[in-house]
């Protein structure tokens, strides 16, 4: 869980809607449930910018771009919440001690004009100013951004700092959850061991795997996908359904960092964000085999979700 301030005031950008409401590899349903579940917390206060509201909304009227009629509902009840930044000569002045890219610079500028708690976004990472918090914000999918450089009360330079996030992880920093009553009794929620993976690439791609829980049960699970990841994804879920019923839940992020491998043996790490109801739970792992790696992150995630449902706080009915 997430360190965060009293949030109330919120800027949203025009790209969570693009992704959200236009085009993705999952449903669109599944976004504009994100975004009713967004527009739904009581007290707080949207904000957009003058830009971002044309983008967001004009432009893809005109072109017909909305989606279906669950994205429409989900746009319009947003857009009524909206309050409009304008982007005035104080903004433009403002947005050039950034080293952004234009319109990211608009939109910090505009949090900061409104004195708000933070950004909500599709790329939160894109608004840190150097590489080191970019990777870090990437990986949590959330995080503090520097922006001015002031005095402190003992004269000493430091910088404001304000929030940005990724809509999921938004979610999850509120403790905003729903989805309790779709598990199965909180006793039978176990942690999990991924014991072999092997991964054919032929005229189809299959996956076979063995899982172990902590109880020393095992099952061994075969399954056919569009990629050695999906093949890998579904078998994992065909095992972990034997023993716990979790929300429905997709692998939403399947990333490499940027390194130089040690050879045709170097080790590679793996990292995989697992979407399930409204959570976002995000791991890494390191093997010689990337599909062992990418199997035992997405696991390590799994075990997250569990972790989470049989916490004591979480009604489980």
């Amino acid at each position: 869980m997430c360190q965060q301030p009293n949030f109330k005031n919120f800027l949203i950008t025009s790209n969570v809607f693009h992704n959200g409401l236009g085009k993705h590899n999952v449903p669109w349903s599944y976004y504009a449930e994100q975004f009713l579940k967004l527009i739904g917390i009581e007290g707080i206060n949207w904000y957009i910018s003058e830009l971002d509201f044309i983008l967001a909304f004009e432009i893809p009227e005109r072109l017909g771009l909305l989606g279906d009629k669950t994205c429409q509902k989900a746009c319009l009840n947003i857009r009524e919440k909206l309050k409009i930044c304008p982007v005035d000569q104080e903004i433009l002045e403002e947005a050039r001690f950034y080293n952004l890219n234009f319109f990211d610079s608009i939109r910090l500028a505009c949090a900061i004009d409104r004195n708000l708690d933070g950004i909500v976004t599709w790329e939160p990472e894109l608004f840190s100013q150097n590489l080191e918090d970019s990777q870090q914000i990437q990986k949590e999918n959330h995080g503090l951004i520097k922006t001015r450089a002031v005095h402190d009360e003992d004269n000493q330079l430091t910088y404001e700092r304000i929030w940005v996030f990724g809509v999921s992880r938004f979610l999850l920093c509120l403790d905003d959850f729903s989805n309790g009553d779709l598990l199965k009794d909180k006793q039978q929620l176990t942690k999990f061991v991924l014991e072999k993976v092997e991964v054919i690439i032929g005229e189809k791609i299959t996956a076979t795997i063995i899982i172990r829980n902590f109880e020393e049960d095992s099952t061994q699970e075969t399954a056919e996908g569009n990629s050695p990841i999906d093949a890998l994804q579904k078998a994992i879920d065909r095992g972990i359904n034997k023993y716990v019923l979790i929300p429905e839940r997709h692998l939403s992020y399947f990333h490499i960092p940027a390194t130089i491998l040690q050879g045709a043996d170097g080790i590679v790490e793996v990292v995989i964000r697992t979407e399930c109801g409204n959570l976002s739970f995000e791991k890494s792992s390191e093997n010689q085999n990337i599909f062992q790696a990418a199997g035992d992150a997405y696991i390590k995630t799994i075990n997250s979700i569990c972790d989470y449902y049989s916490d004591t706080s979480i009604s489980i009915s």
